[in-house]
């Protein structure tokens, strides 16, 4: 996938993959500012603020709530979820793993690993998170001096 300095989203595949992932939809064949890459789907946002997603959709990852429809900064895929960052600081997510923790708020930036996720807030806290199906004992590793808690790994 690329994105081009005009705003064109180009997709291709190797022989194997869905092949879907390369039809790109009309309406992120220009103006887009960004994409991101899940499993076997994409996420674009536009220079508006919307989020346009095509490929696999067998956890509802590509079935954009209305709230992410508009006012978006950034967006950030997973395994088979996406987040995304509203330009007031809040943090939307869907797909397989739709939990947010109360705490995320004021939030600068975002980013997704395979099952978890992750948001900076403007005051310089990081926080981790995932849908709690792996306790942080058995998925992560928390350096010394971090603060674990059910579910997420806090920065402070």
């Amino acid at each position: 996938m690329a994105l081009t300095a005009d705003g064109q989203v180009i997709c291709w595949t190797s022989k194997t993959a869905l092949h879907k992932l390369s039809k790109v939809p009309d309406a992120a064949k220009e103006n887009v500012i960004a994409v991101s890459c899940g499993t076997n789907f994409v996420a674009a946002l536009t220079a508006g603020g919307e989020v346009i997603c095509w490929g696999d959709n067998s956890a509802g990852q590509c079935n954009v709530p209305e709230a992410a429809k508009e006012n978006i900064a950034a967006i950030s895929c997973g395994f088979r979820f996406i987040i995304a960052l509203t330009a007031d600081g809040r943090v939307i997510s869907w797909g397989e793993h739709d939990y947010v923790p109360p705490e995320v708020s004021n939030v600068v930036s975002i980013c997704c690993g395979y099952m978890f996720a992750s948001a900076t807030t403007a005051e310089g806290r990081i926080i981790c998170w995932n849908d709690n199906s792996c306790t942080l004992d058995k998925c992560v590793n928390v350096p010394e001096g971090l603060v674990a808690r059910t579910g997420m790994v806090v920065l402070m």
